[in-house]
């Protein structure tokens, strides 16, 4: 891991084995997790949140929501363009 680059998500198989769709869903659920608990970004390594800590705040919580439904619409968008693709 290089000092202040985030820790890689795994190693490259897995665009391989997943897909490159499911590799960016599972790109886009890692950096909201980080962004949304900073000090666990801390401990496992990635640096770029050092100086945060959780908002928690009404305002924040009202709005960490929306991120499930995103991920969850991605998950059709995928869904949908395998069957497209004859894959499953």
């Amino acid at each position: 891991m290089i000092p202040g680059e985030p820790p890689a998500l795994a190693g490259p198989g897995v665009a391989a084995l997943a897909g490159p769709a499911v590799a960016s869903l599972a790109a886009d659920f890692r950096e909201t997790r980080l962004r949304w608990d900073p000090v666990y970004a801390t401990i496992i390594g990635d640096r770029r949140f050092d100086d945060r800590l959780e908002d928690r705040t009404p305002a924040a919580r009202a709005a960490r929501p929306a991120d499930p439904v995103v991920r969850a619409i991605h998950c059709v968008q995928i869904r949908r363009a395998r069957r497209r693709a004859g894959r499953r």
